[in-house]
């Protein structure tokens, strides 16, 4: 909920409407939100420091050898969110895909991501580059505030690293 849900109130005009709260992700962020999703950035936030992203339900990259997938429980950097499903998928030819929606409550802002290879024992072992690209920074222009961005991306990677990726983190600022 954005911010459609303000009412003039006991904390002046950006107040909730009934049933909604500030999300409070940050500093200063009064967006409304419902206490369940307020409750759930709080655990993100808290979490977000540890979380390195999991491929399948066990913890580790998924089962089929046709490709890795990674998924994401959202994420925020600075005005920036990256929602809840974003989904990194690995294939053996050394090829990656981003799918992920992204927001900026400011606008006029830009995500910018690296993404990480790991191995078995958390250690980078590389980064993913752009598509034809030597660059390995991610960018994602959000010019207008709280619209929702599709965001596809191509990446490449040593293709003989595949075997040795078991996770996969992402470095991220807005």
């Amino acid at each position: 909920m954005k911010a459609s849900r303000w009412v003039s109130g006991a904390y002046g005009p950006h107040t909730c409407a009934r049933g909604c709260v500030w999300r409070e992700a940050f500093s200063g962020d009064d967006v409304c939100v419902t206490p369940t999703v307020r409750q759930q950035v709080r655990a993100d936030n808290a979490a977000a420091a540890g979380r390195v992203a999991k491929g399948a339900s066990n913890g580790a990259a998924g089962a089929s050898t046709a490709s890795k997938s990674f998924t994401w429980k959202g994420s925020t950097a600075g005005h920036c969110n990256m929602y809840i499903g974003a989904k990194w998928t690995l294939y053996p030819n050394g090829t990656a895909q981003f799918d992920g929606t992204v927001d900026s409550f400011s606008g006029d802002d830009a995500w910018l991501m690296w993404a990480h290879l790991k191995d078995a024992n958390g250690a980078i072992l590389a980064d993913i580059r752009v598509a034809g690209s030597n660059s390995t920074k991610f960018v994602k222009n959000l010019p207008v505030a709280w619209q929702e961005y599709r965001w596809l991306a191509k990446g490449q990677f040593d293709p003989s690293l595949y075997p040795l990726i078991k996770s996969m983190s992402l470095s991220k600022h807005c």
